[in-house]
């Protein structure tokens, strides 16, 4: 098994597998383009995430998806900014719905997006009421991605990292341990690839299409 989630050590299979890797891609594919242009990239409310570069993005993209998509030795360790990743992920998934439900005639598959959301949900997540693929109620959407995050994601401790940044001694150990936060969570540090190793991370993206 290759994560620890909050589910027990697995990957992702399935319906559950199929959205997520339509997602890893279609953010790896926003985060290459800014890459190339060498535009800002996108805010998603995720401090962790938000922070990181352009190429930083793209490298934690195809660690992530490789890691919940494929069978390895063991489990990485998680980290505010591995698991920041995967929380902006599903942050994309939902902006995605936003953005289908506003511009529903304009495009080819007019529910792609909620449609993979319906079908990972039922397959994943027993009892799960599911809005209609064709429903615009965003805030069911919405509660039907953060459950199925929350098939992954154990909370929101990358969001923490505030609350030891400025801390007095001895209040973060005391507190890492009350939360249950490894010592080494918050101090994990990014890849930062040169351009030489960014032929091997899109390589892997590339590997992460076929199912």
């Amino acid at each position: 098994m290759t994560w620890r989630t909050s589910q027990g050590e697995r990957i992702l299979v399935g319906a559950e597998a199929v959205l997520f890797r339509a997602a890893v891609l279609s953010l790896a594919g926003i985060t290459d383009e800014a890459v190339r242009s060498g535009d800002e990239p996108w805010d998603f409310g995720v401090p962790v995430f938000d922070r990181l570069t352009s190429e930083s993005r793209l490298a934690m993209l195809a660690a992530v998806g490789f890691a919940l998509l494929r069978e390895t030795a063991e489990c990485p360790p998680l980290t505010a900014v591995n698991e920041a990743t995967i929380a902006t992920i599903f942050r994309h998934i939902e902006e995605s719905i936003h953005e289908e439900v506003a511009s529903e005639e304009d495009t080819e598959d007019p529910f792609y997006w909620r449609r993979l959301v319906a079908l990972a949900g039922a397959e994943t997540v027993a009892d799960l009421e599911l809005p209609a693929e064709t429903s615009c109620e965003l805030d069911e959407w919405t509660f039907a991605v953060e459950t199925l995050s929350d098939y992954i994601l154990w909370d929101n401790d990358f969001n923490s990292e505030g609350v030891f940044a400025d801390a007095e001694p001895g209040f973060a150990q005391v507190n890492y341990e009350g939360m249950g936060i490894d010592e080494d969570y918050f101090l994990a540090v990014p890849p930062d690839p040169r351009a030489s190793n960014l032929d091997q991370i899109r390589k892997v993206l590339r590997e992460l299409e076929q199912e």
